[in-house]
This record gives structure tokens, sequence and C-alpha cells, in this order.
């Protein structure tokens, strides 16, 4: 009798562990999908990053950043132009501006805290978006400031004056990928003077 409760009792314990290690095991699995997350941020940073140094390095002495990514694309590894996390292949050089994964906020005079270059959150899990300011550092934002930025990218521009932004606002062009335009059909776009000549 006494073997038989020994017996039972171990069973029960054997079945306590494996119910402790399920949820544990479970972790690590989330613990990997986190990590290889991250990763695909990291890797997608990167890219931007880099492309943060084509366009500076375009821009040189002058003011203006170029019309769109195309002008950058030309003798570039092409991969830097797609977020990792989407594992879509590159397309050509000319037609970067409509396959590429990131929206390029076209700007005519440099300000610090306008957003040159955004990751979608649709390419995050929807958790959120990535953004490159013209100044050259990285920030995560939240899906619902990701479409703020799309829609009226000073809106975290702090330090210019009202005359200031008005002529920035007629300076500014948000290129929003061909993939995404459904999703931001409210990209802002300047307002054409139409005695203005184009």
């Amino acid at each position: 009798m006494k073997r038989f409760a020994r017996a039972v009792s171990y069973a029960f314990v054997l079945m306590g562990t494996a119910c402790c290690a399920l949820p544990q095991l479970g972790c690590v699995r989330r613990s990997r999908s986190t990590a290889a997350s991250s990763a695909l941020t990291s890797l997608c940073v990167s890219n931007m990053m880099d492309i943060w140094w084509l366009l500076r390095t375009w821009q040189g002495e002058g003011i203006a950043y170029p019309p769109d990514l195309s002008f950058v694309a030309n003798q570039t590894n092409l991969s830097l132009f797609l977020c990792p996390s989407t594992g879509r292949q590159p397309g050509e050089p000319s037609a970067v501006s409509s396959w590429t994964d990131f929206i390029y906020v076209r700007q005519s005079q440099s300000e610090p805290r306008m957003p040159l270059l955004l990751s979608a959150p649709e390419d995050h899990d929807g958790l959120f978006g990535l953004v490159v300011w013209e100044a050259g550092y990285w920030e995560r934002v939240s899906p619902t400031q990701f479409r703020s930025l799309v829609r009226t990218p000073w809106c975290m521009e702090y330090s210019s004056s009202n005359q200031a932004l008005r002529v920035l606002k007629a300076e500014i062009t948000v290129h929003v990928p061909k993939r995404l335009r459904a999703i931001y059909p409210d990209a802002y776009q300047p307002l054409r003077d139409p005695e203005r000549p184009h």
C-alpha cells in the first residue's frame, strides 16, 4: 500500500513538473519570436540610416533633398530600400519610389525635427512605426503618431516660427510607396499656387 502511495505521489510530482515546464517552453518560444522581431527591427533601422546617409551625401552643401529616392538608388544595394520583415524583393532603381517599403518625406530645407524616412507599423506587427529624423537619429512612434506624421509631417517640429512653417509646408512632399497608398490616402501634399510655376 505504501509503495502504491509513493508511486501515486511520484506521478503527481512528474505531472506538476511537466505542467510547470510547459509555460516555460511557451516563454522560450515567445522570447525567440521577440528576439527575431527585434533583429528585424534593427536591420530595418540600419537600412533606413544608410538611406539617410545617401540622402545627406546627395544633399551635400546644398539645402534641398532629392525629388525622390531614385536619385540615390543607382549603384546602391537596392535591398536597403526594403524593410527585412516584409521578405520582399527589390525592383528597378528607377522605380524605387513605387516599390520601396519606406515613406520618403522630401523637403527643401533642413529641419532637424522633420521626418525624412518612415517605416509603417504594418511592417512591424502593427505595434509601432519607425522614423528617421532629418537630424540623423531614429525613433519608434505609436501607430497614431505615425499616421499624424504622414498627414502632417511638421506636427512634432517645435523650433520653427509660423512663417517658417508656412514656407516649409509649401515645400514638403510625402512620397508613399504603391503598396501603402490605400492605407495612407491622406498623406500630405502641398497646395499648389496656380500662379506659381511648377
